[in-house]
Formats: C-alpha cells, sequence, structure tokens
C-alpha cells in the first residue's frame, strides 16, 4: 500500500525510459562508487595513521643492532675464541641486599 508522496519520491529516483535492468545496473553503478569513496577514504586514513606512527614511533631494531654494549663485545669476544681480557676489565654494577631490617620493618 504506497501513498501518494512514496510514489511521486519513486518515480523521481527511477529517470524515464530505463528498462529494469537499465534501472538494477544504474543502482549498483551508484552503490560501487559509494564503496569506492568509502574504500578511499579509509585508505587515506590509514595512509596518515601510518605517517604518523612512522614519524613519532618507535627506532628500527636494525639501529639499536648496530650499537652494540661493551660487554655485549666482551661476552662474544670470550664465546668466540675464549679471551676473557675484556670480560675481567668491565666494571660491574654492585648492587646490595640490605637483611638487618627488623621483622616489622622499622
Amino acid at each position: 500500500m504506497k501513498t501518494t508522496e512514496n510514489k511521486a519520491r519513486a518515480a523521481e529516483a527511477v529517470p524515464k525510459g530505463l528498462s529494469p535492468t537499465a534501472d538494477v545496473t544504474a543502482a549498483l553503478a551508484g552503490l560501487m562508487n559509494d564503496i569506492n569513496s568509502k574504500l578511499q577514504q579509509q585508505n587515506e586514513r590509514l595512509t596518515m595513521f601510518e605517517r604518523k606512527t612512522m614519524t613519532y614511533g618507535r627506532p628500527a631494531l636494525s639501529a639499536a643492532a648496530d650499537a652494540e654494549a661493551p660487554h655485549q663485545k666482551a661476552f662474544n669476544a670470550y664465546l668466540r675464541s675464549g679471551d676473557d681480557d675484556a670480560l675481567r676489565g668491565l666494571e660491574l654494577e654492585g648492587k646490595a641486599l640490605a637483611s638487618n631490617v627488623a621483622a616489622d620493618g622499622g
């Protein structure tokens, strides 16, 4: 049961002289255009997000691997050749554990 208003709107949507096949084709073309524009917008958002994360993101892992710490070099030398001179020359960071605290924490 259509009202006059609905019939008028339906008549506006379908250009005169189009067959039902052409009408479906035109509707599908409009749908595809909508989908393509939404995909384009999503792609632009992802591109902006990737740029932002690349700018403010973490440094690349390969950059961290280039700068080896002295203890890593000394350990690698010990493993490869048994040379422990470099290990003996390293200053070790000393930490202590206080065990003379009373049981009540005071």
